[in-house]
């Protein structure tokens, strides 16, 4: 949390029975318990029987804890666990605890909160949050803390994020695979009452695309939500001036193309995604979106987003449209500047001009480089490859060669 720059003061709660702060919120519980089972019954529709109490107990002989309480005087509670111990529990020493419905009222009044985030499973008709706000009023005296019911984060297609069923995204991951701000960002760009639907193997990209988005706007002077989450989303470590960002899309390819980090500037120099001069900020912020980038190729990345560049063309068995398909580009990229977007329109020109289409044209140009159908946006990833080895390869399969 400290990298997300959320400072934090953690609150045991065993240390705070133990050291008897609970103690006097648990033998008002007990003194109330008949209006507590009210409360309970009315909000939840569930009588309560009669020798219902609303704590446990630590059984001295096994440690576990106990509902099943006999009675109560002073400091202690009489129980009987299911080991078949009978014996007596102390208030004022953390022995006795009470019950999740009972206990967060109490936690708000001994800690005086004042605002209250909770899962929308909490906020239903007669949940943790409906019952504990009467008892908060009722049996504690005190208004409870303002209600923040948040909605779940969903792994795309899965369901919500769950430990119990194994649906789990280590946050810490997230973090390594995008920054502090980031991560921040994709929360907080979304109302707490809308789920957030999110898939760190197609998500992650966008979402930093998204961020950079907002950073332009935030700098340029726009007022709106989109640029408030981006300011909310701002940590201790971030940047204190505008530094030079690069796509992280594009850092997923030339990252893959690159044996260092130096190696990296230096093509991002030479495609203008980068100019000179750079500051210190910008190849420190720089550094942290090229180790980001690695992280999500090694834990999260999909196929489609590797590059493996055969080092020896594919053998390939090509029909007279995909041949003349390749003539085609060897025509069009000796005349064009080499640049991502003049080489993307000359294939889109040759897949139209053949009679080929686009969904035809460019697995070719994949099935050629890869061995697969699929691969990475075809303008930036031939851009980096360079002109010379791109012809070389497709000269390969034209005819006559």
């Amino acid at each position: 949390m400290g990298e997300l720059g959320v400072e934090l003061e953690p609150v045991w709660d065993h240390e705070l029975y133990l050291s008897g702060r609970y103690a006097p919120y648990v033998a008002r519980a007990l003194e109330r318990r008949e209006r507590i089972a009210g409360i309970i019954t009315a909000k939840t529709g569930k009588p309560l029987p009669r020798d219902w109490f609303p704590v446990f107990a630590r059984c001295s002989a096994c440690g576990r804890l106990t509902k099943n309480v006999l009675g109560w005087e002073g400091d202690r509670v009489r129980y009987r666990c299911e080991c078949g111990h009978e014996g007596e529990a102390s208030i004022s020493r953390g022995e006795v605890k009470l019950l999740w419905r009972v206990e967060w009222p109490a936690r708000w009044s001994l800690l005086g909160v004042d605002l209250e985030p909770f899962g929308k499973d909490h906020a239903a008709a007669g949940g943790s949050y409906d019952t504990g706000r009467d008892i908060a009023r009722e049996v504690f005296g005190r208004e409870p803390p303002y209600p923040v019911p948040y909605e779940w984060i969903e792994l795309r297609g899965r369901g919500p994020l769950s430990s119990s069923a194994g649906l789990v995204v280590d946050p810490g991951d997230v973090v390594r695979a995008s920054s502090p701000e980031i991560t921040n960002f994709l929360i907080l760009r979304v109302h707490y009452s809308r789920h957030i639907s999110f898939d760190p193997s197609t998500d992650i990209p966008k979402l930093h695309d998204d961020f950079d988005e907002a950073e332009e706007r935030f700098h340029a002077g726009e007022e709106d939500d989109l640029t408030r989450a981006y300011e909310l989303s701002l940590t201790p470590s971030s940047p204190r001036v505008r530094v030079q960002r690069v796509p992280f899309r594009h850092l997923v390819l030339v990252v893959q193309l690159s044996g260092s980090f130096e190696d990296v500037v230096r093509r991002l120099l030479r495609s203008g995604h980068l100019r000179e001069p750079l500051r210190e900020e910008d190849l420190r912020e720089l550094r942290r979106r090229v180790e980001a980038v690695r992280f999500w190729l090694e834990r999260f990345a999909p196929e489609e987003a590797r590059v493996r560049v055969l080092e020896e063309p594919p053998r390939l068995e090509l029909g007279p449209g995909e041949l003349s398909f390749i003539e085609c580009l060897l025509r069009e990229f000796g005349g064009i500047e080499w640049r991502a977007e003049e080489i993307q329109s000359a294939i889109f020109r040759c897949a139209r001009g053949t009679g080929l289409g686009p969904r035809r044209a460019f697995p070719v140009l994949y099935r050629i480089l890869f061995g697969r159908d699929h691969g990475p946006r075809a303008g930036p990833l031939l851009e980096e490859l360079g002109r010379d080895f791109i012809v070389l390869r497709l000269r390969t399969y034209a005819k006559g060669s």
